[in-house]
């Protein structure tokens, strides 16, 4: 994850000060190690939590044989998401 602090350090210190962080998008949780490093003791908001519990309901039911599928909204947005996502992905191995 020190790849992607640079860039917090940058779109996230003019929040220093703040009590409570919204992580409003799902990879934020990925970060939260690295935002409280910029931003301090701060408490985190995680609406990814209500969306997890209410996906197990549908997903659970679903046959091994199931597979994901990744949809993106834009192609210059896909290339970044891919970039990052491998990145990710590497450093949890």
């Amino acid at each position: 994850m020190r790849a992607i602090l640079p860039y917090l350090a940058n779109s996230v210190f003019k929040f220093k000060g703040v009590k409570n962080v919204v992580l409003g998008c799902s990879h934020y949780p990925l970060c939260k190690k690295e935002i409280s490093k910029i931003l301090g003791d701060v408490r985190f908001l995680d609406g990814n939590e209500s969306i997890v519990n209410s996906l197990k309901k549908c997903v659970l039911p679903l046959k091994n044989d199931s597979q994901i599928t990744f949809r993106f909204t834009g192609g210059i947005e896909e290339k970044k998401y891919r970039k990052i996502l491998s990145i990710l992905l590497a450093e949890q191995n």
